[in-house]
């Protein structure tokens, strides 16, 4: 019959329709995760030639290790500055409402251009340990955020034990603030540059 279009339908359009529908259904009741990761530029902790081996030093002067600690908390408020952007841009695309979570997946710091033979001296090895706190205006508790222990004396990428168990999401709402607190074997005698990865989940 002319004006009648024939129209052939491919076995599997029932399946992927019913699929399809699935899929729906399950991002409705489960909600949706975008995964989102930020770098921040490099930090950059001055060498000092006032640092010795670690094993002649007992007992770091405030003077040297008050550079460290800035050094690190201004990296790590960086990757959250950045991270805020990141999440308006995807509550943008995602026509899914509001985010309903925030969950901390990975914290790395990295060093830039590690030397061939590093030591504690000029690589992240002068670390110990390294524990993140953050905390909020308001009523929300100061909480762990991450920590890294048993640092080795030639490590270049540190990569942290995450609290995955926490929301940032009402943190970062009333306007975060970390804090650093590192425990060190001595201070770099050579520049330490490091970037800082870090990932979180957003959850709708």
């Amino acid at each position: 019959m002319s004006g009648v279009k024939s129209v052939v339908l491919s076995p599997l359009s029932p399946l992927l329709s019913l699929l399809s529908l699935l899929s729906l259904f399950f991002l409705a009741g489960c909600g949706l995760t975008i995964p989102i990761t930020v770098e921040t530029d490099p930090s950059t902790i001055d060498g000092n030639a006032l640092c010795l081996d670690p094993e002649l030093m007992d007992v770091l002067p405030e003077t040297l290790t008050q550079p460290i600690e800035s050094a690190m908390s201004t990296t790590l408020d960086l990757a959250f500055d950045l991270l805020g952007p990141e999440i308006s841009a995807e509550v943008e695309a995602q026509d899914t409402g509001p985010v309903s979570a925030i969950v901390p997946v990975a914290i790395v710091l990295s060093q830039v251009d590690p030397p061939a033979d590093p030591g504690p001296v000029d690589s992240l090895g002068f670390l110990s340990s390294l524990v993140i706190t953050l905390e909020a205006t308001g009523d929300l508790p100061e909480v762990e955020l991450a920590r890294a222990e048993d640092i080795p004396d030639d490590a270049t990428r540190i990569v942290f034990d995450v609290n995955e168990d926490l929301d940032l999401n009402p943190y970062i709402e009333a306007g975060i603030s970390l804090s650093v607190a590192p425990s060190l074997k001595t201070c770099p005698q050579e520049d330490v540059a490091f970037a800082t990865e870090l990932s979180v989940e957003v959850q709708f």
